[in-house]
């Protein structure tokens, strides 16, 4: 008498009802204002002029090595040593090959995070280095927070070796 049976699957969870996205379709912004319907309009302000050709890149990162500190088991970071360089909001692509030169992995950290959380540089879990006996090597690449003033440090393809660090043997 006017009590609503639904089923209780055995996780827990009830059944039946409408499904997600059935029902009627709202109307084009268009359809809406033709019709004399009230509609809201969103103002968007107009993006800024990006003129990035005409800029100077980034700063090469210069003095590449690794740290390792033995926090929990070993822990690697990526460093260099003209951090001081670059803004807060300014990115940094660290990208790690073996002795093969075969790519093992690729970190992306803001200087902000470096600073507040990377011991100077941008961690490496050890998860991605195989068993000891492999050597690895990383690149760094630059990237800009300020696209009117610089543009991303070059990063050439293949990578020449002044862009390496030291190797580093696990």
């Amino acid at each position: 008498q006017g009590i609503e049976v639904r089923k209780m699957a055995k996780d827990g969870t009830m059944r039946g009802g409408a499904r997600v996205g059935s029902g009627r379709k709202s109307k084009a912004l268009t359809e809406k204002i033709d019709s004399g319907l009230a509609a809201t309009v969103i103002d968007l302000p107009e993006p800024e002029d990006i003129t990035g050709e005409d800029v100077p890149p980034l700063p090469v990162p210069t003095g590449l090595e690794w740290r390792m500190t033995e926090e929990y088991g070993w822990v690697f970071f990526a460093t260099w040593d003209n951090l001081d360089d670059y803004e807060n909001k300014d990115s940094f692509d660290v990208t790690v090959y073996n002795k093969n030169g075969e790519y093992v992995t690729n970190n992306i950290w803001t200087k902000e995070d470096i600073v507040e959380n990377g011991h100077g540089g941008i961690r490496i879990r050890s998860e991605f280095f195989a068993p000891e006996g492999e050597a690895y090597r990383f690149t760094v690449q630059a990237m800009t927070s300020r696209p009117n003033e610089y543009k991303s440090s070059p990063m050439p393809d293949p990578v020449p070796e002044e862009y390496f660090s030291p190797w580093m043997y696990y």
